[in-house]
């Protein structure tokens, strides 16, 4: 699902209707740490992967190439700090790094960063 889909699909179900994307409905049920802990874990995350965590994460949906080429390593560094904070984190997916960006306030509702 792309970062625009996975907003929509919030706003929806914090509105109460129905959306039939399996990934954003399984992402809604997965039962989430507190969010001070959750918060609290992004936070202890060392800066390079917060900073993958975050273009991955923002609206635009940046692609691993883009992310690479924006912080001048290559596609497979990218990957690997995203298998890190993933697993760090109890996240899977893309859709999960969103809503737990959205959750921890690492990202604002309209999809910027927040600061």
């Amino acid at each position: 699902a792309e970062p625009a889909e996975i907003f929509q699909a919030l706003d929806e179900a914090a509105a109460d209707h129905i959306h039939t994307n399996d990934l954003v409905r399984d992402a809604l049920r997965t039962p989430a740490l507190p969010e001070e802990e959750e918060a609290e874990r992004v936070n202890a995350l060392p800066d390079q992967e917060r900073h993958v965590l975050e273009l991955w994460v923002h609206k635009a949906g940046h692609t691993i190439p883009q992310i690479a080429g924006k912080l001048g390593v290559k596609p497979s560094t990218v990957n690997t700090h995203i298998d890190r904070f993933c697993r760090k984190l109890g996240i899977k997916n893309r859709v999960d790094a969103v809503y737990l960006a959205l959750r921890t306030g690492l990202m604002g509702r309209n999809g910027r960063r927040r600061r």
